[in-house]
């Protein structure tokens, strides 16, 4: 096996790979949410409600949510530097933030 040496292939890696993974994570936590927002709201009208309304709300939302996920994560990947650590003779990608930003993502 390979060890990647090239900097900026790490640093590429870095700042993509962890944030990529968070839009994943936290669209299939949204779309959790969604559905169960449409079921309530499916019990709550019952016989009013409107199935060809709620695919069309859901297609959109589906299209949006990706997007609008990615605008509150887009801080990370700015802050995401790497470091080396001589002693374990490691390279590790890490996430510098202010306070600010550490009260936000908390």
């Amino acid at each position: 096996m390979n060890i990647i040496t090239n900097r900026t292939v790490l640093r590429f890696g870095c700042a993509s790979i962890e944030p990529l993974l968070k839009v994943f994570l936290y669209t299939d936590t949204w779309l959790y949410a969604c559905v169960a927002i449409e079921r309530a709201t499916a019990v709550f009208k019952g016989a009013s409600f409107r199935k060809a309304n709620s695919k069309r709300v859901a297609k959109r939302v589906i299209l949006a949510l990706p997007f609008l996920i990615t605008v509150t994560i887009i801080h990370e990947p700015i802050h995401r530097n790497l470091f080396d650590d001589e002693e374990e003779q490691h390279t590790w990608c890490v996430a510098y933030y202010s306070q600010y930003l550490q009260n936000y993502n908390s």
